[in-house]
C-alpha cells in the first residue's frame, strides 16, 4: 500500500477552526493555504499516533479508498502527510456546507424547499452514491 505523501509546509497553512474531533482523540480542522492564489480553505484530518492500535488499519483504508474517488459530487482527496505527533490527511473543504447546514439555512431563511430543489439534491446524492456502489464502497456518514 502506498502513501500518496504529500510535501506539506505548515508555516504556509493558516489555522481557522477546529470542526470537530474525531474518532481517535484526533481533530478536524478548517486551514486556509496561504500560497493558494485562490485562497482556498481545506480540511485536515488529525490521527494521533498514540490513537488504538486499529486506528493505523482505519486510516491505511480511508486513504486507500478516498485515492481511488474522483467524482464531482464527493469531496476531493489531496493527500496525506505526517508530523511529529499524527497521521494527516487533508481533504477539500465544502464552502457550501453539508446537506443539514443547507436545510437549516434555508429553514432560517423562510425558504420552502420546492420540488425542483429537493429533487436536484436527491440526484446529486444518488450520483456520488451509485459512483460508489460501483467501485463497492459503502458509505456510511451521509
Amino acid at each position: 500500500m502506498s502513501f500518496k505523501f504529500l510535501n506539506i509546509d505548515l508555516s504556509q497553512l493558516e489555522f481557522e477552526s477546529c470542526l470537530g474531533s474525531g474518532c481517535y482523540g484526533g481533530s478536524v480542522c478548517l486551514y486556509r493555504n496561504r500560497k493558494d492564489k485562490r485562497n482556498r480553505r481545506i480540511v485536515v484530518k488529525s490521527i494521533p499516533y498514540n490513537s488504538p492500535e486499529y486506528a493505523y488499519e482505519t486510516v491505511t483504508k480511508e486513504h486507500t479508498i478516498l485515492s481511488q474517488v474522483n467524482h464531482p459530487r464527493i469531496l476531493r482527496y489531496f493527500g496525506f502527510f505526517q508530523t511529529s505527533d499524527s497521521w494527516n490527511m487533508i481533504t477539500e473543504f465544502a464552502e457550501w456546507g453539508n446537506l443539514a447546514e443547507f436545510l437549516h439555512r434555508r429553514k432560517q431563511q423562510g425558504a420552502f424547499l420546492t420540488q425542483r430543489v429537493v429533487m436536484a439534491k436527491y440526484r446529486d446524492m444518488a450520483e456520488a452514491l451509485q459512483y460508489l456502489h460501483q467501485r463497492k464502497v459503502i458509505h456510511r456518514d451521509l
